[in-house]
């Protein structure tokens, strides 16, 4: 039998140290298992440990014993066994980093608490024949789809009847959203009669101790059969996943792309259904055009869920018309039509995506604009305030940093600038930029809307959102696309009013394409794709440092670069030379970037050149940005 067992503790090490060897008793050889939960000596006390593997020798000496097995049982499926070792490879990452990731710390003392209530039931919603149909159609033919869901209510419909369908006394089904607020949405529509099977996992579940052990050990057991969370979700021990539903893949809180591991959930589901041997369910109004693509070329099932919103339901107005009579930010159009909505006794949602009273300012006197020190972006006028909005630090006075002096003018348009507008417009109508307050005007940004927001209100409008257009990044166009079609499925939920829009971008793809499928987006931003050798017909890949000092970091950079460049070339790989983030501090950090380019023929050396990269340098194979 074999008798020396790696360990991983459940403590915070150095990132090159993956596990520890220990000797395994005779009495306890028989019983252990990879997985199992052991007590282990550790410096001076003794620490819970979980055996990653088993082997007859090691190439340390004087090994210490293990004291003890704390279950019978393993803690760790060999499913989720198998899973960390393919995540720990794909995305260079620590195995027992990644295993830890998993995994509940054990309790010292065993304690049952009483789960919360997750669900209210309180929106039941009756699957159509349509919805019946497809489910079963679905569960027959065990395939993965793709579902381009126009139509949220058939969405949710579907997802229920998936629910209603599954035998869930033999299998479990798993709910991956991008975002906690999805969660809580799709909670008030399944019936209360479900409430004992579901488990929810998210960030919240993993402040409690307690509740996490519980929560992991009832799905590890199959009495949990519907788990429902974000991408923490997809670590779950799973019994007997039947399916997994991946909800509004074109989200980018998918991608856990500011902490370790930087890493893609639509990845790990993939590899997920391959261990589960499962059927995987991707559904967005608007896929990424990657994904799409591989979808596409790996053969699964591509469906449609209702039809797209149609163009007479979208009022668009072109700025640049609007415009030749004199130059405002509220088209004529736009306020006649709330006048309108309000004698109607409508509720109306103003959509702007930038906070503060303007985009940035600049002294009148030098043409200084003023930058934030701790991240030298552009600040911000908001409140009579310098003000920025990512490192929540604020300019007491507001004197140009070049020459001293007073006057500003603001440029571009914000938040408050607009309920500064609407306020003379329409004031004797309650007007707030935070939903809570329940005002007959709202005026908010698209990132904080969430369908429950948009229910309250009759008619929605898309004041100023173009400030996406001026990202020089080749996603650009995917994220306005994707944008627009994300609020337009959260409001076709409830209502049925036309939606407006401003836009100086009329003849912008993302903006030509709304009201037409969505393949007719997708084959003409595939071809743009195409002709730059951009993703899918690439793999991006961005290497980055950061230091305090900007000195260390990028000297650090340098002997990264220094060490990957020549076999970049070798294999024909672009390597960009290495170059600073747009912002000056993340965190208090500086940070430097190297950009890497595969082609198809070249993706094979990916391993042996980033073998080259330092254990304090991050990897990231899911970049949002590349600029």
């Amino acid at each position: 039998m074999k008798n020396i067992a790696k360990i991983m503790l459940f403590r915070k090490l150095p990132r090159q140290i993956d596990c520890f060897d220990y000797k395994v008793p005779e009495s306890l050889q028989p019983v252990i298992r990879l997985g199992s939960l052991v007590k282990i000596p550790f410096r001076a006390g003794q620490v819970f440990g979980v055996v990653l593997e088993l082997s007859d020798n090691s190439e340390f000496e004087n090994l210490k014993q293990i004291t003890s097995i704390e279950s019978s049982v393993p803690l760790i499926k060999a499913e989720q066994l198998a899973l960390a070792k393919w995540f720990a490879n794909y995305y260079h990452y620590s195995l027992t980093a990644t295993v830890r990731m998993m995994l509940p710390e054990p309790l010292k003392n065993k304690v049952t608490i009483t789960l919360p209530i997750v669900i209210s039931g309180d929106r039941t919603i009756k699957c159509s024949d349509q919805s019946h149909q497809l489910t079963k159609k679905i569960l027959g033919d065990k395939k993965n789809y793709l579902s381009i869901s126009y139509d949220t209510k058939f969405k949710f419909e579907l997802m229920v009847d998936l629910i209603e369908q599954v035998d869930l006394k033999l299998s479990q089904i798993a709910f991956i959203f991008p975002h906690k607020n999805s969660i809580q949405q799709f909670l008030r529509f399944i019936p209360v009669k479900f409430q004992d099977t579901i488990a929810v996992v998210d960030s919240q579940l993993f402040t409690s101790k307690s509740r996490y052990n519980q929560i992991y050990q009832s799905i590890k057991d199959n009495k949990k059969n519907i788990i429902i969370g974000t991408r923490s979700a997809l670590f779950a021990p799973f019994c007997n996943l039947k399916i997994m539903f991946v909800d509004d893949i074109h989200s980018d809180d998918h991608i856990n792309w500011d902490q370790e591991p930087r890493f893609n959930a639509l990845e790990v589901a993939r590899q997920i259904q391959k261990i589960y041997s499962s059927q995987l369910i991707f559904s967005s109004p608007a896929p990424k055009v990657a994904d799409f693509y591989r979808a596409r070329e790996e053969k699964w099932q591509l469906i449609s869920l209702g039809e797209q919103w149609p163009n007479s339901k979208l009022k668009i107005i072109d700025l640049k018309d609007v415009r030749r009579l004199a130059f405002t930010y509220l088209s004529e159009k736009l306020i006649n039509e709330i006048k309108t909505k309000l004698v109607s006794k409508f509720r109306v949602l103003l959509v702007i995506n930038k906070r503060g009273y303007a985009s940035f300012s600049t002294c009148r006197d030098c043409g200084q604009i003023p930058t934030c020190p701790k991240c030298s972006l552009p600040y911000t006028l908001s409140q009579s305030k310098l003000y920025c909005f990512y490192c929540k630090q604020s300019s007491d006075s507001v004197t140009c940093q070049k020459c001293t002096g007073h006057d500003f003018v603001a440029l571009g348009y914000g938040q408050e600038q607009l309920v500064e507008e609407i306020t003379k417009l329409f004031p004797k109508v309650s007007i707030a930029t935070e939903a809570n307050r329940t005002p007959t005007i709202l005026i908010t940004t698209a990132g904080s809307l969430t369908i429950d927001i948009i229910e309250k209100y009759d008619f929605m409008a898309l004041v100023h959102i173009d400030s996406i257009f001026y990202n020089p990044d080749f996603n650009t166009t995917e994220r306005a696309y994707d944008q627009i079609q994300d609020l337009i499925a959260k409001y076709r939920l409830y209502h049925t009013e036309p939606i407006f829009l401003q836009t100086n971008f009329r003849d912008n793809l993302a903006i030509r394409k709304l009201g037409h499928s969505y393949q007719q987006y997708y084959v003409n931003e595939l071809k743009s794709r195409q002709r730059y050798s951009y993703p899918p017909f690439s793999q991006l890949i961005q290497i980055f440092v950061q230091d305090e000092k900007q000195s260390v970091a990028e000297h650090n950079i340098s002997l990264i670069y220094n060490e990957i460049a020549p076999i970049c070339l070798k294999y024909k790989v672009s390597c960009s030379k290495p170059y600073k983030f747009y912002k000056n501090h993340v965190r208090g950090r500086i940070r430097y970037y190297i950009l890497l380019k595969f082609m198809p023929g070249n993706i094979k050396y990916e391993a042996e050149i980033l073998n080259g990269v330092s254990t304090d340098a991050y990897i990231d194979k899911t970049p949002l940005n590349v600029v």
